[in-house]
């Protein structure tokens, strides 16, 4: 099964990795979210994980072309935000179908 995770940062990267390889996942990283949303066809991840902090203009994007575009598989989108992150863009995640928002 593979996730492809869309973050700047390697600490989020570390974490995901030590969580979810040992359960059989591969990780797939992408620093720049236009190169990764590229790949979306290609890799066909059962999970992507995009982190609304390094990228907080481009999820809307990724999540609507993933969920509206991409018809040949079906992933779940993981939003990763933080304490900062606006109940307005929140309650635009739910609009645009995010799957689960992870603090």
């Amino acid at each position: 099964m593979k996730i492809l995770l869309i973050a700047d940062d390697d600490l989020i990267k570390k974490n995901i990795s030590d969580y979810f390889k040992p359960k059989g996942y591969s990780i797939i990283h992408y620093n720049n979210p236009l190169k990764g949303m590229n790949n979306f066809e290609e890799i066909e991840p059962e999970i992507v994980i995009f982190n609304s902090i390094d990228y907080p203009r481009h999820w809307k994007i990724a999540n609507s072309f993933l969920k509206q575009d991409v018809t040949n598989f079906n992933p779940l989108f993981f939003l990763l935000i933080n304490e900062d992150f606006p109940m307005e863009e929140v309650c635009k995640g739910v609009y645009l179908n995010v799957d689960a928002f992870i603090s």
